[in-house]
């Protein structure tokens, strides 16, 4: 039987990596914080996913391959960056889903995440700290769950 606040975080956050160790690790994380994570393997499985799952938190990689008819701004080719179309439909589609974007692709991802509306980009390698520090301050429903020292299982 899950309780009131198990089923309020259920798929609150949904990871979208098409790296299997990094989608995994993510996954891992969160599950320990408490938080029961969603993860999609990439940009049209994560949108047919919000159709019957409501998220308050997306955390993406930025070089997926692309989705749908996404037409990138200021003439840039965003061709690779499956990340920014989603990044760019979840600030369409659903404007009050915060959005941690991550990437190894140096400045010019970073730059090109913020455009596109993310409101955290966070560097790879990063510490898990980091991106728990940032899951705080944009979800404030999640910062005791985050912030909470993690219980090992044994």
């Amino acid at each position: 039987m899950t309780t009131h606040i198990e089923e309020r975080q259920r798929h609150a956050v949904l990871v979208v990596e098409d790296n299997d160790l990094v989608a995994d690790a993510l996954h891992a994380i969160l599950e320990r914080k408490g938080l029961k994570p969603a993860v999609a393997r990439g940009v049209r499985e994560a949108m047919e996913l919000i159709k019957s799952h409501p998220v308050d938190l997306v955390i993406t990689d930025l070089m997926m391959p692309q989705w749908g008819s996404f037409k990138p701004r200021l003439g840039e080719s965003f061709s690779g960056c499956g990340g920014l179309e989603l990044i760019a439909e979840f600030r369409r589609r659903r404007p009050t889903t915060k959005v941690i974007a991550i990437t190894a692709g140096g400045d010019r991802m970073v730059e090109r995440a913020k455009l596109a509306g993310a409101h955290r980009v966070l560097e790879k390698p990063f510490a898990h700290g980091t991106l728990l520090q940032a899951i705080a301050e944009l979800t404030p429903r999640h910062a005791e769950a985050v912030q909470a020292p993690t219980r090992l299982a044994g």
